[in-house]
């Protein structure tokens, strides 16, 4: 339906992808145009009022208006429309083996793993929010630098390659079940997104930082991945792991508002540094929570939020150093290796559960409290040596 007279033509059109049929639409000073499919009901007349500039919708049979819509609410509601379809989510799914972008075509599709291809479409290409999924069976290997979408899932059995191109960024939900790899970085620049899955991500790249987080995400309870790089936590922002996350190397903070949180029955295996005093917090007095030093060489254990762990765990080989008098709510496990009060600063232990050592304790010159309010038991099958020993209990009993 066109309308003569046009005297002024005011046109919004948009190149993304709808899911409506009105793909066009010009809002005129005196009339409106529409291309697309607009239905006026049988028996029943659209009119525009010039001097209100005000549409009416009248039935034949009763010359009276019955309704009358402004045409400004109308021009917000279709840009609503239109936003709204803007920022449509499409998951594209990979198909075979090859680089993200390149050619042959129908390498992704948007129905499923093994389903109709997309011809030369894929993620990314034309909006950052678009998911991704790497297919089992497939690997594919990022070609485009610079290249951002939303959720990325790797299905068990799938390879995603970031060999070939720089700063890949996700911005919404991480899943790994298969292997994330390469010799480049991986970028979390959401806000409030999760991780999860129990695959391998093996990033390492020698010149940058490898999984970079640079918004607050949480990891989440069904979660047991291992991560053989370093993981690099943004200034202000705060990882929570609620499942188990082994990472080989460093967890390593910009600033002091760098933060990792051990939540509740959640467990941190680390190979290298963890955080510091100065780049980095750590919370890990959350209930049933464990952090496990695991290095086979020397390491340092950081001194958490007020200096207080749940459950401690010391694995691996080498000397595991105390860098500050440390309570233990829960228990002390030493499964190898050797666990050092520091023989300049003498640093002392609360524990508050219980007391399990099949490696090498060093009391050095500090004193260890069992203080417990319940039943406290101590385990060492070689005989144990304490410089200082204090029992505080105001009930329950310590069993040797």
């Amino acid at each position: 339906m066109i309308f003569s007279r046009l005297s002024k033509v005011k046109a919004c059109i948009s190149m993304a992808k709808f899911n409506i049929n009105i793909w066009l639409f010009l809002l005129i000073m005196k009339k409106i145009v529409f291309f697309g499919n607009l239905k006026i009901n049988s028996g029943t007349i659209l009119t525009l009022s010039l001097a209100t500039r005000r549409f009416r919708h009248t039935p034949i049979r009763d010359k009276r208006p019955k309704a009358s819509i402004s045409y400004k609410l109308i021009l917000i509601f279709l840009c609503i429309i239109f936003a709204v379809n803007l920022n449509a989510q499409t998951t594209y799914y990979s198909l075979s083996t090859g680089d993200w972008g390149t050619p042959p075509n129908d390498k992704w599709s948007t129905a499923s793993c093994g389903g109709a291809g997309a011809g030369d479409d894929y993620p990314g290409k034309s909006s950052t929010t678009d998911n991704a999924v790497i297919c089992s069976g497939t690997t594919i290997t990022i070609d485009i630098n610079n290249l951002t979408i939303t959720d990325l899932t790797v299905e068990s059995g799938a390879v995603l390659n970031l060999s070939n191109a720089n700063n890949f960024t996700v911005l919404g939900n991480l899943v790994v079940n298969g292997t994330v790899m390469g010799s480049r970085d991986l970028y979390l620049s959401g806000g409030g997104t999760t991780i999860d899955g129990t695959g391998y991500i093996d990033i390492n790249d020698p010149s940058s930082k490898d999984l970079v987080i640079n918004g607050n995400v949480s990891v989440l309870s069904s979660a047991n991945l291992t991560i053989t790089e370093d993981i690099n936590i943004a200034s202000g922002v705060t990882v929570t792991n609620n499942g188990t996350i082994t990472v080989n190397t460093d967890i390593l903070g910009a600033d002091a508002t760098s933060t990792w949180t051990n939540a509740a029955n959640s467990t941190l295996k680390i190979g290298n540094a963890l955080l510091n005093s100065t780049a980095g917090t750590l919370n890990a007095s959350a209930s049933g929570n464990t952090i496990e030093y695991i290095s086979s060489t020397d390491q340092d254990i950081m001194n958490p939020s007020s200096s207080t762990y749940y459950n401690l765990t010391i694995s691996g080989g080498g000397i595991k150093y105390l860098k500050a008098n440390t309570i233990i709510d829960g228990n002390l496990t030493i499964n190898s290796g050797t666990f050092d009060c520091d023989v300049t600063n003498n640093y002392t232990i609360d524990v508050k559960g219980s007391w399990n050592n099949s490696g090498t304790f060093n009391e050095q010159q500090g004193t260890v409290t069992f203080n417990g309010t319940s039943d406290q038991s101590f385990s060492n099958s070689s005989n144990e040596t304490f410089y200082n020993l204090t029992t505080n209990k105001s009930s329950g009993t310590l069993i040797l």
